[in-house]
């Protein structure tokens, strides 16, 4: 399964050298989703099947997207542009508390990168 219209890192060894690959630390972002979702009920519905024949799931902890949730907290990124409006809304403390974040870090590295 993957989260629906959004893309966190791949972990190792599975990004294909065809694909340009979210960068950012894999196990952080499992590690955050993992807490997000300990010790409570996550319902899913389908909305798709990806390419791959996945299926693609908008999951909620109680009234929290937890597609929004990863993309505010910067463990991954928006893809598709269908990911919901009520995102921009939402408060980076109601999800985890505060942490380093290495996607943002990777994130700022590649910015530079492209504009240098």
């Amino acid at each position: 399964m993957r989260l629906y219209a959004i893309d966190a890192p791949e972990m190792p060894g599975a990004c294909r050298p065809e694909r340009q690959c979210t960068p950012g630390a894999p196990f952080a972002a499992r590690d955050h989703l993992r807490a997000l979702t300990a010790g409570k009920t996550v319902a899913c519905r389908q909305i798709d099947l990806d390419r791959y024949g996945r299926k693609v799931v908008q999951c909620f902890v109680d009234d929290i997207d937890l597609s929004c949730a990863m993309v505010r907290t910067d463990f991954a990124i928006e893809r598709y542009g269908n990911l919901p409006a009520t995102v921009d809304k939402m408060k980076v403390s109601d999800y985890a508390p505060p942490a380093r974040n290495p996607l943002k870090i990777a994130r700022s590295r590649t910015i530079l990168a492209l504009l240098s």
